[in-house]
């Protein structure tokens, strides 16, 4: 596919890079570092089910917790939150 070329690695290779983040978020977790997303729900650039939400699983296989903001029928773009409070409100609280 595109990302396979792109990146110039094969399916296998890209699932178990520890450039993927999937597979590089025990760290994270580990750290019990606070983790957030804004995750729209129509996004065609990059497939939620097969990106984000496996790294929100491994996120939780691994007994950590990440804040998610599903935006429903919003698409890659446009990034952030109308109102940014909720986002404020994490990084107060994370600190």
């Amino acid at each position: 596919g595109q990302i396979t070329e792109a990146f110039g690695m094969t399916q296998t290779e890209l699932e178990t890079s520890p450039r993927n983040p999937i597979c590089n978020v025990e760290p994270l977790v580990a750290h019990k570092i606070p983790m957030m997303a804004v995750v729209g729900q129509c996004d065609q650039t990059v497939n939620v089910c097969e990106n984000f939400d496996k790294l929100e699983s491994r996120i939780h296989e691994l007994g950590g917790s990440i804040t998610v903001e599903r935006r429903n029928f919003w698409g890659h773009h446009p990034h952030g939150l109308d109102d940014p409070e909720r986002l404020l409100d994490f990084h107060c609280n994370a600190l």
